[in-house]
């Protein structure tokens, strides 16, 4: 199914005139800055080929960022920096570089369709109108024009600047992503200044037919397998005894999944994140400890 503008209708029957789609790329790399898209379709607006950008090909994307920057009525593009991105975190980046983008719009949007499922982040946040969408790119046209424009940009200054700054990491072919390629140049090499310094969220809730893993992430070119353990109180003992020697097979299984899977070579290590929650919600985590090789 493509997407289509059903949201964009939906908004505009309640009052919200300017619609406008967001959506970011380049959470996933190990460097390079965070760019979002915002665009501002015009009512009943239909652009053949429009899909999500992850299942289009370079090439594809190319072709239809010049269509919607002809026929938006407004469209930005912004960004956030590596340096950025390790000052404060992954997820306040992308909410910040939505933020920018939307700024940025040369029209004041109403209302706003954000791809995923949080609108803030420690540092930032939407203010306007707006409401979240799940797998947005796929549903809303607006949400995929925008991730076509922001996947475009920051692909273009990958290949046409960052390459060229430091050609020895071949960032033209995997375009900052952990590819087998990245992660042999890195130990020959090691980070340039454009490489994140923290934590790189890969992936979180994999799963395969072994077991799951609650976050995978990537630190200094080490992949970091994490499980997260939640405890109201200890009278049950502490969150990383419930990593049992059973349970920690089943994870080095599931992390040998996912590096075959992925076509990765690199070193790896298994931590534990020890939550410790005020009453029975998560989200009011009174502290936290993190546990690296934990096993």
């Amino acid at each position: 199914m493509r997407p289509d503008d059903s949201l964009e209708q939906a908004a505009r029957k309640r009052g919200y005139a300017l619609v406008c789609g967001c959506d970011e790329a380049g959470a996933g790399p190990l460097m390079g800055p965070v760019c979002a898209g915002a665009v501002i379709l015009p009512e009943g607006c239909d652009i053949p080929g429009l899909d999500d950008s992850k299942k289009l090909t370079e090439k594809k994307r190319e072709a239809l960022y010049g269509v919607i920057t002809e026929r938006a009525i407004a469209w930005a593009v912004a960004s956030v920096s590596a340096a950025q991105i390790d000052a404060t975190d992954i997820l306040s980046a992308r909410i910040k570089a939505m933020e920018l983008a939307i700024e940025a719009l040369s029209l004041s949007p109403d209302y706003a369709l954000i791809d995923g499922n949080r609108d803030h982040g420690r540092c930032a946040s939407i203010d306007l109108p707006h409401e979240t969408v799940v797998g947005g790119d796929g549903r809303s046209i607006s949400i995929a024009a925008a991730s076509i424009l922001a996947k475009v940009t920051r692909d273009r200054y990958v290949t046409e600047v960052l390459d060229k700054e430091y050609p020895q990491y071949h960032f033209a072919q995997h375009k900052g992503y952990g590819t087998k390629l990245h992660y042999a140049m890195l130990d020959q090499y090691g980070p340039c200044p454009e490489h994140r310094r923290g934590y790189t969220l890969l992936a979180h809730g994999f799963h395969c037919r072994f077991g799951e893993i609650d976050l995978i992430a990537r630190k200094d070119g080490v992949l970091c397998f994490v499980e997260v353990k939640t405890r109201t109180n200890l009278s049950c003992g502490l969150p990383r005894e419930y990593v049992t020697p059973q349970k920690q097979q089943r994870l080095r299984k599931t992390a040998a999944w996912y590096l075959m899977v992925k076509d990765l070579d690199c070193p790896a290590r298994f931590d534990v994140a020890e939550v410790y929650a005020d009453g029975p919600h998560p989200q009011k985590a009174a502290r936290i400890e993190y546990i690296e090789n934990a096993f």
